[in-house]
C-alpha cells in the first residue's frame, strides 16, 4: 500500500469570492439540493474549459463563502470539473466533497453518515492512499456525530455482495481487526488528487445509499 498527500498555497485568479472559500464537489446534483437550499445570495456563476460547462453556485453559508459544484459522475467529470474550478476559484480554503456511497461494512445501515479518514483506490502497481486533512476530519466527525471511515474508489459501480465483500478486504488491508466504516464510490480518490495536486486540504463526507448486503440492478 502506498501513501500519496500533498499540500501548499492554493487558489488561483479569475472568479471572484468574498474571503477563503470553501468549495463543496458533488457528482450529482441530487447529493447537495439540500445544501443549495440554505446557501444566501446565490448566483451561479460559468467555469471555462469544461465540456458542457460546470454547475457552481456561489454565496455564503451563515459566514463562510461557499461554492458549490456538480460535475457529473465518473473519474474523468470529477477530474476536469474540480481541476477547471480550482483553477478559476481564488482563495480556497478547502474542498468538501459529498455525496452518497455503497456500503461495505455490515455494520453501515442505510443513509448513515461517514466522514472519511483516508480514500483507497486501487492502481496497476497497487493500492493508493490518500489521508485527508486531519483538521477537517476532527471538526467534521465531532460536530456530526459520524462514524471515522474510508473510501474506497472504483472505476466501476459495486453492484454485487461479493464484489462489496472483495472490496471491503481493500479498505482494511492492514487494520487488524479493527471494525472499519468502509464505503465504495466512483470518484472519491480523484477529488482527493486533485486537491493534493493543488495544495488544497480535504475531506469526503459520504452517507450510505445501499448496504453491505444489498445487490443492485444492472441496469445501473
Amino acid at each position: 500500500m502506498s501513501e500519496v498527500g500533498g499540500r501548499g498555497a492554493s487558489g488561483a485568479s479569475g472568479t471572484s469570492a468574498d474571503g477563503p472559500l470553501t468549495v463543496v464537489v458533488a457528482a450529482m446534483k441530487e447529493e447537495v439540493a439540500a445544501l443549495l437550499l440554505r446557501i444566501e445570495g446565490a448566483r451561479q456563476v460559468a467555469i471555462p474549459g469544461v465540456g458542457g460547462g460546470l454547475d457552481v453556485t456561489m454565496g455564503r453559508l451563515r459566514s463562510a463563502a461557499i461554492a458549490v459544484a456538480v460535475t457529473g459522475d465518473g473519474e474523468r467529470n470529477a477530474r476536469q470539473g474540480l481541476t477547471a474550478l480550482l483553477a478559476a476559484m481564488p482563495s480556497v480554503r478547502r474542498v468538501i466533497v459529498a455525496g452518497v456511497a455503497g456500503g461495505l461494512h455490515p455494520m453501515l445501515a442505510q443513509a448513515e453518515l461517514v466522514v472519511c479518514e483516508r480514500v483507497v483506490e486501487e492502481t496497476a502497481s497497487g493500492v493508493l492512499v490518500r489521508r485527508a486533512d486531519a483538521g477537517l476530519v476532527e471538526a467534521a466527525a465531532t460536530n456530526s456525530g459520524a462514524r471515522r471511515g474510508v473510501a474506497v474508489t472504483t472505476a466501476q459501480i459495486a453492484d454485487t455482495v461479493a464484489e462489496k465483500r472483495r472490496l471491503l478486504g481493500v479498505a482494511t488491508a492492514g487494520a487488524g481487526d479493527k471494525p472499519t466504516a468502509a464505503v465504495v464510490d466512483l470518484e472519491s480518490a480523484v477529488f482527493a488528487a486533485v486537491a493534493d495536486k493543488a495544495g488544497v486540504p480535504w475531506l469526503v463526507l459520504r452517507a450510505v445509499s445501499d448496504t453491505a448486503d444489498e445487490a443492485l440492478p444492472p441496469l445501473l
